[in-house]
């Protein structure tokens, strides 16, 4: 069976696993949608989620450099205490790597239809988090080909609504994979947000 791939969706930890450069699938999935001018999309939310992470991970390593208790670390996390610089550098590495100098990502910004699917969705099933059910509504919204995710649980119920798989699964099939980079995607929103 083919799949015909013009545009995918990225899952948050894909992202995440591109920006810190810590899984080799990943990285040449990535490398290969550029060569291939695949239309590289995600949303809002992952953005969010990738910024929260970072903070969180920022703070986790500046507790732990001051040698500060496991227990204490975790009490405090929605407390963070980063200064004002360090949000900013986390926000500018995050801005520069994903919109301006590696991949041309763009951005679905889900519509109030996409809301009202994702809470029908949400209602009818328990093995997705709502984060999840977010993102593949905006996966099938923006129209995206495939969906690329690590999440096992994630992929298996979303492979109901719309082909997903991950990036090694991607790489592996990439016989069966249909990809055109000559057509137009049917992604309408632009790469980087404006204002921030």
């Amino acid at each position: 069976m083919s799949i015909s791939i013009k545009s995918c969706y990225l899952d948050t930890n894909i992202i995440l696993d591109y920006l810190r450069k810590r899984n080799e699938e990943t990285l040449n999935f990535i490398n290969l949608a550029k060569e291939k001018r695949i239309t590289v999309v995600t949303s809002h939310f992952a953005i969010f989620e990738v910024l929260d992470l970072e903070a969180q991970d920022k703070f986790i390593f500046k507790e732990l450099k001051n040698k500060k208790a496991f227990d204490e670390i975790r009490r405090n996390l929605r407390n963070r205490n980063l200064t004002k610089k360090e949000l900013e550098n986390i926000y500018k590495k995050i801005r520069k790597n994903l919109f301006y100098i590696d991949i041309p990502l763009k951005l679905h910004y889900l519509s109030v239809n996409g809301w009202d699917y994702s809470l029908k969705f949400l209602m009818k099933t328990i093995n997705l988090e709502s984060k999840d059910v977010l993102h593949l509504a905006s996966a099938i919204e923006a129209r995206c080909d495939v969906l690329i995710t690590k999440d096992e649980i994630f992929k298996q119920n979303a492979k109901e609504l719309i082909p997903a798989m991950t990036p090694k699964e991607f790489l592996k099939n990439l016989k069966e994979l249909n990809i055109n980079p000559k057509s137009k995607s049917n992604i309408k929103n632009q790469n980087a947000p404006k204002g921030l």
